[in-house]
């Protein structure tokens, strides 16, 4: 296709018209986190914690069985 100033108006309309199909940016909205991301997060938290406290545990009999 040749160059002309007539491609570069055609295209410039084009782009024009495309522009006036661009949505508008929706509002924001509040982001929650999906329920079962909450549950796996929960229960890391659970499963770290129970860890730490079987770990206190065992030290503390090691340090009284001695």
């Amino acid at each position: 296709m040749k160059h002309t100033a007539a491609t570069d108006l055609n295209a410039a309309i084009r782009i024009h018209q495309a522009a006036d199909y661009i949505p508008e940016p929706a509002e924001e909205t509040e982001h929650y986190p999906c329920l079962l991301c909450v549950w796996i997060a929960a229960a890391a938290i659970a499963w770290a914690a129970a860890i730490g406290v079987a770990y206190a545990l065992y030290q503390a009999w090691q340090a009284i069985a001695g």
